[in-house]
C-alpha cells in the first residue's frame, strides 16, 4: 500500500507533539490520567471522600444503584445534592446522565455538569461527560453537539477525550467522517495514556471493504508501532488494553488469529469488571463455545454487561431473543433493543426498524413495537395498544453525516477553533 502525502504530513504533525492552531492554544495533557482510559463513568469503589458526611450515604447509593432498587437511590441522591463537594455532585451527575436507568436526568445532570466549569480539576471531565451523552443521541444534530465539547475536554486537560474525538472523525458521529484527523487523536490517545484506541482503529481499518477509503493509513503499521505498548500495558493490569487485545487475537486481522489468547485477556477484562470485554467475551462463547452450556454462559455475560450499561449488549440479548421466535420472545427483544437505541446504538435502530416493518405487515400479530424511545404519538389509525414506532427515528438508523467533503484532509485551523464554550 502506498503512503499518501497526507499521511506522511501526519506523521510530521505526531512527531512535533502538539498541534498548533491560530488563536487557539490547542493544549494535550502529557502526564498519565488518574483513571482508565475506558473506565466505566458510573461510581466505583474508586469514588472515596473524606471528612465528609455524605461518604456513606454516597456508599448507599452505590448499592442501590447496582441492586436496581431505583427509588431509594433517588432518595440517596436527593440528599447528596444537598453536599457543597464538587466531586460528590460529580458522582451523581454521573448517575443521572445514564439514559439506561430509571435514574436518567439530563436536566439535572447537566445543571451540574455545567455548574463545574470554574472547577479546573473536575471541568475537563465535566465536558467529557456531556460530550460522551451527545455522542450516543439518536440524532444527527444532537451529536453535533459532542465535538466541541470533547474539544473543550482536551483543552481542559482531560486527555480521555482524544479517543472519543478518533471516534467522531472515524465514524462521522455529528461531524464529516475525517480518518488522518481521526487517527490523529488516536495517536494522541497513545502517547498519552494507552494504545489501545489506535489498535482499534488499525482494525477497523483493515476491515474496510474493497474500494473504501483508506486515506493511505498502513493499519499494520500502525499495529507494529504499539502492539508491543498495549501488550505491556495488559500485562500490567490495564482493562482497556487487555480488552483490546482479546479483540485483535479474536478477529485475527492483523494478528495471527489466537482463540485461547484472545478468551485468555477478555477473561482478565471481565474480571476487572469492564462491560465491553463482558459483551466480547460472550460473542466469542457463542462462536467457540467450550460446552454446552456455553449459550447459558453468553447470555449471562451479556445480562451483566447490559446491567453495567453498554447498550451493545442489550442489542445482542435481543438478537438472541429474536432467534425463539414467540410474541414473548419478541416483546424482550423489542424491550432490549429500545433500551439500546436510548443510548444511540445503530445497529439497535436497524433492529427496530426492521421489527416495525415486519410486524406492521401481519395483521394477526399484535406485540409490534412500542415506540417508547420516541415521544411520538400513535399514528392515525392505529390501535392504541399497537403504536408505531416514528418515522424520524427509523430515519435514525440510517442516518449519516451530509457533505462529508474530503475524508483523507489534514486538520486545519477551522477544526480546532470552532469550540463552543458552553462552560462559559
Amino acid at each position: 500500500m502506498k503512503t499518501s502525502k497526507s499521511v506522511l504530513a501526519l506523521t510530521a504533525l505526531i512527531t512535533a507533539g502538539t498541534v498548533q492552531t491560530a488563536n487557539v492554544g490547542f493544549k494535550y495533557l502529557t502526564t498519565k490520567p488518574e483513571i482508565d482510559a475506558v473506565a466505566q463513568h458510573v461510581l466505583g469503589p474508586e469514588i472515596k471522600f473524606d471528612n465528609t458526611n455524605y461518604s456513606q450515604v454516597l456508599q448507599e447509593a452505590h448499592e442501590l444503584v447496582q441492586n436496581e432498587n431505583y427509588s431509594e437511590a433517588a432518595k440517596k441522591l436527593d440528599i447528596l445534592a444537598e453536599s457543597d463537594n464538587k466531586k460528590i455532585l460529580l458522582a451523581i451527575a454521573k448517575i443521572r446522565i445514564r439514559r439506561d436507568t430509571p435514574l436518567y436526568s439530563y436536566k439535572q445532570a447537566s445543571e451540574i455538569l455545567l455548574s463545574l466549569k470554574n472547577n479546573k480539576a473536575l471541568r475537563g471531565e465535566a465536558a467529557f461527560l456531556l460530550a460522551r451523552h451527545h455522542m450516543r443521541a439518536i440524532d444527527y444534530e444532537t451529536q453535533k453537539k459532542s465535538a466541541p465539547l470533547l474539544h473543550q475536554a482536551v483543552e481542559w486537560e482531560f486527555e480521555i477525550a482524544h479517543s472519543y474525538l478518533g471516534d467522531v472523525y472515524h465514524k462521522g458521529i455529528g461531524s464529516p467522517k475525517k480518518l488522518v484527523i481521526a487517527l490523529a487523536h488516536y495517536e494522541k490517545a497513545a502517547n498519552a495514556f494507552s494504545a489501545a484506541p489506535v489498535i482499534a482503529f488499525a482494525r477497523r481499518i483493515a476491515s474496510l471493504k474493497a474500494g473504501e477509503v483508506d486515506c493511505g493509513i498502513n493499519p499494520d503499521r500502525i499495529v507494529k508501532r504499539h502492539l508491543p505498548s498495549l501488550q505491556i500495558e495488559a500485562r500490567g493490569g490495564k482493562i482497556s488494553a487487555a480488552k483490546e487485545l482479546g479483540r485483535i487475537f479474536h478477529k485475527g486481522k492483523l494478528v495471527k488469529r489466537d482463540i485461547p489468547e484472545a478468551r485468555k485477556w477478555l477473561t482478565d477484562a471481565v474480571n476487572s469488571g469492564d462491560a465491553g470485554a463482558m459483551r466480547d467475551l460472550a460473542i466469542l462463547e457463542m462462536k467457540f463455545p467450550t460446552s454446552e452450556n456455553s449459550l447459558d454462559k453468553a447470555v449471562s455475560l451479556l445480562e451483566k454487561s447490559a446491567k453495567a450499561g453498554n447498550p451493545a449488549a442489550y442489542t445482542s440479548l435481543g438478537r438472541i431473543y429474536l432467534k425463539e421466535q414467540t410474541p414473548e420472545m419478541d416483546e424482550k427483544a423489542i424491550k432490549a433493543f429500545e433500551t439500546a437505541a436510548r443510548s444511540g446504538h445503530k445497529p439497535a435502530l436497524k433492529e427496530l426498524a426492521e421489527l416495525e416493518l415486519k410486524l406492521s405487515q401481519d395483521p394477526g400479530v399484535d406485540h409490534v413495537v412500542t415506540g417508547s424511545i420516541s415521544n411520538s404519538e400513535t399514528a392515525a389509525g392505529a390501535s392504541q395498544s399497537k403504536p408505531l414506532i416514528s418515522a424520524n427515528l427509523l430515519n435514525a438508523a440510517t442516518n449519516i453525516a451530509t457533505g462529508t467533503g474530503n475524508i483523507c484532509e489534514l486538520p486545519n485551523s477551522e477544526d480546532f477553533k470552532n469550540i463552543r464554550h458552553y462552560f462559559e
